[in-house]
Order: structure tokens, then C-alpha cells, then sequence
């Protein structure tokens, strides 16, 4: 494509050498060529009028079959020569656009046939972009991520399935978008008849323990309730164990995903009572750090986001805590409106426990917050560092 232009663009400047009337002439030509080529190439050199004309067809004939294989093959390569995000970004809309056959009755030959010549030309061509083969390496990781996001937008199972190897990339913007595509609601059902679905399930828990972007855990938490079994349990385990360590070490930035992790170890909790004991320290606890965060920060300047977010889950969430104790909602977002201490932390004593006193959820779901160096139950949830008492033991 860039030869084309540069070519068109050398003969435009030859004209001079016409008489005024050939060189309008020829000008005129020239620019109608120019138009004609980018129309032809809509997508950075990437010819579209061949799949165009296959995904057209009702019936697909072999010659089809190889235009959709040189298609993606195509694509892959135009990607590899390709350093601005723009013309990354164009170039994955369009294959993904070109994913399916708009005719009906065609889309059983065509939606496999693409899938196979993904399959084919993807992995050698993220092998390439990561290797470095001809790609700086920024380059490289920018061509895979736009790969794991076209994989992800075509919602096509199989697909999404190449994402595996990349869950736990070193890459937070490439791990984030693996997880994303394989986490895809669109195809949970499809990928829960997977052969390799203990291995990726095994992959998700392993990201979890240790995420610390929000976008990923937010991800894995939608899947997970989907799943809606033994293991999407386990998964949103690992997700209230990531975050519980962060509020720990008292490094929060971001609350955004704690709203949809509380109600994920709620809705698992009142599913089945047997998680009462396992998910419902993990549930109280994390309530208990949002609350403690927010009373921390209630007067720092540059936490108005982190303040907000924080306001926003425990507001949000009360509605649903209150369907485990008795009473009447409205206590916490009441405090919270105040802008008052006192009020909000008299409000989680009452609910999640104290040093002077048990909370009514601990006694209403029926656990504790570990032991002491001496055995004793913990009746109150562990503290912000800083803050008196120290953290609970783990529990399981």
C-alpha cells in the first residue's frame, strides 16, 4: 500500500514536465487512482474486496475457503508490519467485522472457516510480535494486546480459547485483555463444555490471588458468577483474598471492583450455607475495610475518587447485608451522608463487631474472625495498619 501511494504521489510531481491542459488531465487521473486505492485498501494495505465479496455468498465454493485463509493471514501480517496504535486498532476492527458471513445460510461454511484460519495465523503471529522477529518490543506487546482484544470481540469461543497461554503474562494490559476475552460472557456457556476448562478455571484462580488491577478482577468475578459452581466459589475466594491483602498493607488506590466483589461473597453465602463460614469472614472483613478506609480518608485532600468509590460500595451494598441481619437498611448510607466519624463507625461496630463487643453479622451467619495468640476468638475484624489490634489470622 505505502509503495502505491509513493508511487502515485511521484508520478503526480512528474506532471509538470506536460503542457498545462495534460497536466489537469493527468492530475484529475492521478487523484481518481489515489481515491480508488485507499477505497480498495480501507484498512492500512489490508484488501478487503475479495472477503467482502465471499461474505456476501449463500453458498461458499473452495476458492472462497482460501480467501478467508489469505484474508486472516493477510491481516496477521499487515498487524506485524504495523507500529501506530491507530492503524492497530483499525486493522483488528476490521478483521473482526469480517468474522462472520452476512449471509445466514452461509455462516455454517464461513464461521468455521474463519475460526480455522485464526487459528492458524494468530499464534505464530503473536509468537512473532513477542519474539521481537522485525518488532520492537513495546511494539510487540501493543500488536499482541490488540490481538487479544480482536480475539475477544469476534465472541467466538474457539478463539477465545488462544487467549490461555496469556492469563498470566507479566503484561498487565495483555493479561487484562486475555482474561477479559476468555471471561467473556457472551461465550461462558460455550466454554463450560471445554475439555480444558479445570486448566483455565486453575489459570483464573492463580491471576486472582494476585491481581491487583481492579478491570481483572471485576472480570473474573462476572465469570465466576456465571460458573455458579464448586469452582466459581473458589474463584471469588481468591478474589476477596487479593483485595483483603491489599487493604492489609493499606495499598487501595482504587475501590472500584469492591461494589461487585460484595456481592459476589454475598450471593454465594446465601446460596449455600455452608459458605457461611468460609466466605462470611471474608465478606465482613472486606465491609470492614471499606468502612475503615473511608473514615480515614473522609478529610484528605486528593482521595475524592478513592472516597467516592469507597462511599458508593458501602452505600450499595447495604441493601444486600441487611438481608443476613435484622433491622432496617439505611443506617451506614445516613452516617456516610453526615461526612461524620462517629456515627459510621458506630454503625460497623454494631454490624461487624468490636474489641468490646461481637457484631450481629458474625452471630447471624454464624463464625468469628479467627483466634488469638491465646485461642480465643477474635470478635471484632481485623484493623487498618496504624490502626490498634492487628489483623485476624487468615482464615479458610
Amino acid at each position: 500500500m505505502v509503495g502505491k501511494v509513493c508511487l502515485l504521489f511521484s508520478l503526480f510531481f512528474e506532471v509538470k514536465y506536460f503542457g498545462a491542459f495534460m497536466q489537469t488531465q493527468i492530475t484529475r487521473l492521478l487523484i481518481s487512482g489515489l481515491i480508488l486505492l485507499v477505497a480498495a485498501y480501507p484498512s492500512w494495505g489490508l484488501n478487503t474486496r475479495k472477503i467482502d465479496a465471499v461474505r456476501k455468498k449463500t453458498i461458499l465454493a473452495d476458492e472462497d475457503f482460501r480467501i478467508i485463509d489469505g484474508f486472516v493471514q493477510e491481516a496477521m501480517a499487515e498487524l506485524l508490519e504495523t507500529t501506530d496504535t491507530s492503524q492497530m486498532v483499525e486493522l483488528r476492527t476490521t478483521v473482526v467485522s469480517r468474522s462472520s458471513s452476512q449471509e445466514a445460510s452461509a455462516q455454517i461454511q464461513y464461521g468455521p472457516a474463519f475460526t480455522q484460519a485464526a487459528q492458524k495465523h494468530i499464534p505464530p503471529a503473536i509468537g512473532k510480535a513477542l519474539q521481537g522477529q522485525g518488532v520492537h518490543k513495546q511494539t510487540g506487546l501493543l500488536i499482541t494486546f490488540n490481538i487479544m482484544l480482536m480475539l475477544h470481540d469476534t465472541n467466538i469461543a474457539e478463539l477465545a480459547k488462544l487467549a490461555l497461554p496469556y492469563v498470566d503474562f507479566n503484561d498487565i494490559k495483555i493479561q487484562y485483555a486475555a482474561v477479559k476475552t476468555l471471561t467473556n460472557p457472551l461465550i461462558v456457556s460455550e466454554l463450560q463444555k471445554w475439555d480444558n476448562l479445570p486448566e483455565m478455571v486453575s489459570s483464573l484462580e492463580k491471576v486472582a490471588q494476585s491481581a491487583s488491577e481492579p478491570r481483572i478482577l471485576i472480570s473474573i468475578l462476572d465469570f465466576a458468577g456465571r460458573l455458579n459452581n464448586a469452582a466459581a466459589v473458589q474463584l471469588i475466594r481468591n478474589c476477596a483474598d487479593a483485595r483483603l491483602s491489599l487493604y492489609a498493607q493499606s495499598n487501595i488506590a482504587d475501590a472500584s471492583v469492591d461494589r461487585a466483589l460484595l456481592d459476589a461473597l454475598a450471593a454465594q453465602i446465601a446460596a449455600n450455607d455452608g459458605n457461611r463460614a468460609t466466605l462470611g469472614p471474608k465478606y465482613a472483613q472486606l465491609y470492614s475495610y471499606l468502612i475503615q478506609s473511608y473514615i480515614e480518608i473522609i478529610n484528605v485532600e486528593g482521595k475524592e475518587q478513592l472516597r467516592s468509590q469507597l462511599a458508593t460500595a458501602i452505600i450499595n451494598g447495604e441493601t444486600v447485608l441487611y438481608k443476613f441481619i435484622n433491622g432496617t437498611p439505611g443506617g451506614l448510607k445516613r452516617a456516610v451522608e453526615k461526612a461524620g466519624t462517629a456515627a459510621l463507625q458506630s454503625e460497623h461496630d454494631a454490624i461487624f463487631g468490636s474489641d468490646a463487643a461481637g457484631g450481629q453479622l458474625p452471630a447471624a451467619l454464624g463464625f468469628d474472625y479467627g483466634t488469638d495468640g491465646q485461642g480465643n476468638k477474635i470478635r471484632s475484624p481485623g484493623k487498618l495498619p496504624g490502626k490498634s489490634a492487628s489483623p485476624p489470622e487468615k482464615t479458610t
